[in-house]
């Protein structure tokens, strides 16, 4: 069991098995990432009711659009216990409504002491879900500070 890992969601569909259906890659996924089994029939219904893939849990993953994998993985990363959270702008595919629905979830996970590195280029994110910011220009740290001092360096650079 994976009690301290990052949760990541870089490359957020990275994991999932083409052929096998939505509802065995939530049990599959979801054990990998250190759910017992009783945890994972626990949050199931959970996960299906947040990525809103009623209709699709026979489905195999590789008939699902980007949209409904990144749905359904965000669904699945985000009901894990683990600490810390990696997100890689991932949130970018989809529709507005489920957006806003994944920042509401985000959140929540911030608001229960849980670690967010979040990775963006859109600043409105980034002022919502940061408090501290790393700045990497020529793929070297230029600059770590508040979310604030980080963009405003960025913008006056660009």
């Amino acid at each position: 069991r994976v009690n301290g890992g990052v949760a990541p969601l870089i490359e957020i569909t990275g994991g999932f098995v083409g052929d096998l259906t939505v509802r065995e890659n939530v049990k599959l996924t979801s054990g990998l990432h250190g759910m017992s089994k009783a945890e994972i029939a626990e949050r199931y219904d959970e996960i299906i009711d947040f990525s809103e893939l009623h209709d699709f849990q026979d489905t195999p993953y590789r008939h699902l659009s980007n949209g409904m994998k990144v749905r359904l993985a965000f669904a699945v990363v985000s009901r894990l216990d683990h600490p810390i959270l990696l997100v890689d702008e991932v949130l970018a595919v989809g529709d507005k409504a489920f957006r806003e629905k994944c920042y509401g979830r985000i959140d929540e996970m911030l608001a229960a002491g849980r670690t967010l590195f979040f990775v963006s280029h859109r600043e409105a994110d980034l002022r919502r879900f940061c408090e501290r910011g790393l700045y990497i220009r020529d793929h070297r740290l230029a600059m770590d500070a508040s979310i604030g001092e980080v963009l405003t360096t960025y913008n006056s650079d660009i």
